[in-house]
């Protein structure tokens, strides 16, 4: 995704790709016209003329990636979920501030123009507060997409499955459209189908929001086609969001409607926003702290599927 994103990118240029497997790298590079491959990215990062990086890893290594590159002084894109615990969010979010370079966590959905045409619903106050929600996001699993990336399905590289993978994007694009801080999360999480998984393929949480709103997301990886839904409550009606349609129903004589979606949201994609924000000293709107209160969340419906019990926020950075 990241390649090809930058590719059509007419302020950027790709100039090395690092991979530990020196045949992925060479493959990669003759794809999208690479000059440079490197298998050690502490070698890349001290030879190669670059004003940034993409870190597109595997999850555990997203924190070691991120905070070596910022020591670098170099500006981060990197991939949700930013890190596998909020010691490492907190040391990412800290290693950007003190070497001055732009963090960024990479959730596509907060581009989508659907999701751009949400907020605009909500913040004219059309359907009035909101009473509620529901999220899911799933797929049939990334051995479908992603065939040779073994690593979704292990502990202690991936840490969590559904939840990380899926979970992450309904969990991020509903706290970026309602606004409201989360107190409590209550969740289960089961391998119903991938009995060699050693992470979960399916996920149930419940979220509670500081003004006693409540939240139901899922998310899982045993579901063709893919779904990527949600559902706001609000006190004037609802709205029913997919990837590529919104739905409006009032309580009011107007009823139901769709509001027309543009082409082309107002940021470009994350990749060309990215550049952009490098660009013009710019501050991203999915910074490090938005990548932390959305991992915050993930990670307090793993820890209570784990545990068996209701966890209260905020977890502990330190």
């Amino acid at each position: 995704m990241h390649l090809p994103g930058y590719a059509k990118c007419p302020n950027v240029e790709v100039v090395a790709v690092t991979d530990i497997v020196k045949k992925r790298a060479r493959d990669m590079a003759e794809r999208f016209s690479v000059p440079h491959i490197y298998t050690d990215h502490k070698e890349m990062l001290k030879e190669a003329e670059i004003d940034a990086v993409s870190v597109c890893t595997p999850n555990y290594l997203h924190a070691r990636h991120t905070i070596d590159s910022c020591r670098a002084g170099k500006n981060v894109l990197v991939e949700k979920p930013m890190a596998t615990s909020m010691r490492e969010a907190q040391r990412m979010i800290d290693a950007a501030k003190r070497n001055k370079v732009i963090l960024m966590i990479e959730q596509p959905r907060r581009f989508s123009p659907v999701t751009q045409a949400t907020q605009e619903i909500l913040d004219s106050g059309l359907l009035g507060k909101i009473r509620g929600l529901r999220g899911r996001y799933a797929h049939s699993g990334p051995e479908h997409w992603a065939p040779g990336s073994r690593w979704f399905f292990k502990k202690d590289e991936a840490f969590a499955g559904a939840l990380a993978d899926l979970g992450i994007h309904i969990v991020d694009v509903l706290l970026y459209l309602v606004g409201k801080r989360v107190t409590q999360v209550a969740g289960f999480t089961s391998i119903v189908e991938k009995k060699r998984s050693e992470v979960e393929d399916n996920a149930v949480f419940i979220i509670r929001f500081a003004d006693g709103t409540l939240g139901e997301i899922s998310a899982a990886w045993t579901q063709s086609p893919l779904e990527g839904s949600y559902t706001i409550y609000c006190e004037k009606g609802w709205l029913e969001s997919t990837r590529s349609k919104l739905t409006i129903h009032m309580n009011t004589p107007r009823g139901t409607f769709e509001p027309e979606i543009p082409q082309r949201n107002r940021f470009g994609s994350p990749w060309q926003y990215f550049a952009n924000c490098i660009e013009k000293g710019e501050k991203p709107f999915i910074d490090g702290e938005e990548g932390a209160r959305s991992l915050e969340v993930i990670l307090a419906a793993h820890q209570s599927a784990v545990r068996g019990c209701v966890i209260t926020l905020p977890l502990p950075r330190k």
